[in-house]
């Protein structure tokens, strides 16, 4: 468990982007670091971390472990799609001053970088070759076409003459440029482990398969039972059985997607009646939706099955209550 708290953590530092904007200096520190001077290096060793820390520390053979493998890719996704809306509003110089925080104190240990000096790629910088870049992207913040910047002006001549941006403003351009690419990096980012996590799962459920096969091999093609049931009766038989609590619940199933029992109805030698004809049950996920109540066709299908099947009980039991009454009358 402790193993799954520390990976855990991990996982919480990565969803996370906070801002701020240092007034005083034009910079902006993203979670805790200057964009100037986050190296693009940092988020590939980032992620070879948190990928060793998974391989070290998940079982791939328990479904717990893999469940919580799950957990966390959703909530990647959602971060995935939080940060890509805020990049998307930032495709343009429109940002939003609610994006970030703004502090007016000159920082204890301020960068040595800033948005506008380009050094030179060495050893110190992890030969991060990003002056290009950020150019690039400051020119699709204001859509600037190559021939504009082929004239002979500078960037910033061409902010300041062709946009009207302030010239103390110019380098407030550069900052949010920066900002900009270490966004998409973390984003990067966070694409690729999203994908490494998934595909973990997408090998587990195939190597789960595969054992369910070959459990069901050993099952005797002649040991089978046969409903006399559409495919979609059959799915109403066994969901409301468990809805009702005569199949006991999968306690391993947090949100009660019935999976088990899909599974399982999927590799037994079961058989609903179709056109005459009797079929093997699989693929049940689609005759057992969970999200009943959302569809009200599914719901009239569903009443219209149990009204019947207590139609079939109700005869059963009185069928039984004479044969009771005969038994008494004879002295049973």
């Amino acid at each position: 468990m402790l193993k799954l708290v520390k990976l855990n953590l991990e996982i919480e530092k990565l969803l996370n982007f906070d801002i701020e904007y240092n007034d005083v200096i034009q910079n902006f520190l993203y979670n805790k670091n200057w964009v100037t001077e986050i190296p693009s290096i940092y988020f590939k060793e980032t992620k070879e971390k948190i990928e060793n820390l998974i391989d070290e520390n998940i079982d791939y053979a328990d479904e717990k472990n893999i469940l919580f493998i799950e957990s966390i890719l959703e909530d990647i996704q959602k971060f995935s799609v939080s940060l890509t809306q805020l990049l998307k509003s930032y495709s343009t110089n429109n940002f939003s001053y609610d994006d970030w925080s703004t502090s007016l104190v000159f920082p204890d240990y301020p960068p040595q970088i800033s948005p506008m000096d380009f050094p030179e790629p060495n050893p110190s910088n992890f030969f991060d070759a990003r002056n290009e870049i950020i150019i690039e992207v400051i020119k699709n913040f204001f859509n600037i076409g190559t021939s504009l910047h082929d004239e002979g002006e500078t960037l910033e001549n061409i902010l300041i003459k062709e946009f009207n941006i302030e010239e103390d403003k110019v380098e407030f351009v550069f900052a949010k440029a920066h900002l900009t690419y270490i966004l998409t990096l973390h984003l990067e980012m966070i694409h690729d482990i999203g994908n490494f996590l998934k595909s973990i799962t997408n090998v587990y459920n195939r190597r789960k398969c595969n054992i369910e096969e070959n459990l069901n091999s050993l099952i005797p093609e002649d040991l089978k039972l046969e409903f006399n049931l559409s495919k979609t009766d059959l799915g109403h038989l066994f969901y409301n059985l468990y809805e009702i609590g005569i199949i006991a619940k999968d306690k391993t199933d947090p949100k009660d997607e019935r999976t088990s029992l899909k599974n399982y109805i999927n590799n037994a030698n079961i058989f609903y009646l179709d056109k005459s004809i009797y079929t093997k049950a699989q693929k049940m996920t689609k005759a057992m939706p969970v999200a009943r109540d959302l569809d009200s066709k599914i719901l009239e299908k569903e009443i219209t099955f149990l009204n019947s099947l207590v139609g079939k009980l109700s005869q059963r039991i009185d069928s039984l209550t004479e044969k009771k009454v005969d038994l008494k009358k004879k002295g049973y």
